[in-house]
């Protein structure tokens, strides 16, 4: 019983998360004293968030499950397959086209 109520919460929680808005602004630095000369900011790289693809929790956890069982892998063949199919039926028809004539 404390197992599934564990793990009922650790889902709980994964799934009400939400990714931080990556197009949020800070706020503007406060302005110097008067008595003190402003210095320019030292120019360093502007850091990268870790996962800053715009989906959410739930959605990262699903494919990256829909990759483990192999559902990704399989979504991907079946739309090279269709892709080489509709080729094959252009190329097909280009040739029956070119025999006729």
């Amino acid at each position: 019983m404390k197992n599934f109520l564990l793990v009922s919460a650790v889902l709980a929680f994964m799934f009400g998360c939400e990714p931080a808005d990556p197009t949020a602004k800070p706020a503007p630095p406060a302005a110097p004293a008067a008595g003190e000369a402003a210095t320019p900011p030292a120019k360093t790289a502007p850091a990268k968030p870790a996962a800053a693809s715009g989906k959410s929790l739930r959605q990262e956890v699903s494919d990256a499950v829909d990759y483990g069982i192999g559902a990704t892998q399989l979504r991907a063949k079946q739309k090279a397959t269709a892709t080489i199919d509709n080729i094959n039926q252009q190329k097909n028809a280009e040739l029956e086209k070119a025999l006729k004539e």
